[in-house]
């Protein structure tokens, strides 16, 4: 997957996650979602990585935890 792909997939996650939780302002997912994909810098195959990152910051946008609870993780 070239990176201009990943980048709009991105973008569909974002939008989705700031429908889903409108109450969290839009710079905190971007946040949450830039903290998030840098876990998988380096990583060969990244077909799946929206798709990881998505299901993570779901979790952590549901458990009410805010970006920075990233850096426990």
């Amino acid at each position: 997957m070239d990176t201009t792909e990943e980048r709009r997939l991105i973008g569909h996650v974002e939008h989705r996650l700031t429908t889903q939780f409108p109450h969290v302002p839009a710079s905190e997912i971007r946040l949450l979602i830039a903290g998030l994909l840098q876990r998988y810098d380096g990583s060969r195959v990244r077909d799946f990585v929206s798709l990881l990152v998505e299901r993570e910051a779901r979790d952590v946008l549901s458990a009410g935890q805010p970006a920075s609870a990233l850096k426990a993780w």
